[in-house]
């Protein structure tokens, strides 16, 4: 089985953990002059070699059944694809082993700065803001920021996946999410600290695919 799957222009692109990690390369790969910024505009102090990247990871159990279906209705996909479209690279990642779970919570939600415990299906969202100062990173621009972490109701995944696409609206507008009283099908949880370098989480990942 192919476990993780990239929509691009309403096609299903699926990786290996090998070749997904060299497109996640691919995607936080300096920037020349002449490509555009993907996803929201480079803030005050940035130098003229930064850019933004956005990402959502959606971690999943395909052994789901009432999950599946709604994944299998092609309106919900084509509509995550159409609001992702131009702001945020989506991911598809399915993990169903209890090892790839706590992988998942241990490895890559660490090194983001989140330390509860998330129960699957969930949203990942971050942004890698590339800020070279002297082909180094400047201290007080940190490169993985934005971290935000939805996770859905498994008691009524419908009404989560409609309040998931206000959410993505939110987050790649650079708009901060309403409060968490107004999500009833939504559990977000917040980094409780600072993301590692874009190292420690591509390294986090690995470990965390290496159980899928």
């Amino acid at each position: 089985m192919i476990p993780i799957y990239e929509q691009v222009e309403g096609d299903e692109i699926g990786h290996r953990v090998n070749s997904f990690l060299r497109r996640f390369d691919e995607l936080c790969a300096p920037a020349t002059e002449t490509e555009s910024i993907e996803a929201g505009p480079i803030e005050a102090g940035d130098t003229n070699e930064g850019r933004a990247v956005a990402f959502a990871f959606f971690f999943y159990d395909s052994m789901n059944r009432g999950l599946r279906q709604i994944m299998g209705d092609e309106g919900v996909v084509d509509r995550l694809e159409r609001l992702a479209a131009g702001a945020l690279h989506l991911f598809y990642l399915h993990a169903s082993k209890p090892k790839s779970i706590q992988r998942f919570n241990t490895e890559f939600l660490t090194a983001l700065g989140a330390e509860a415990a998330v129960q699957l299906p969930c949203v990942v969202f971050f942004r890698y803001q590339q800020t070279a100062y002297h082909g180094q990173q400047a201290e007080d621009q940190p490169a993985i920021r934005d971290v935000a972490i939805a996770q859905i109701d498994n008691a009524n995944l419908a009404h989560g996946f409609k309040e998931l696409y206000g959410a993505i609206t939110h987050y790649k507008a650079h708009e901060p999410n309403p409060a968490p009283e107004l999500y009833r099908h939504l559990k977000w949880i917040e980094p409780t600290g600072p993301a590692d370098s874009l190292e420690m989480v591509r390294a986090g990942l690995r470990r965390t695919l290496d159980q899928l």
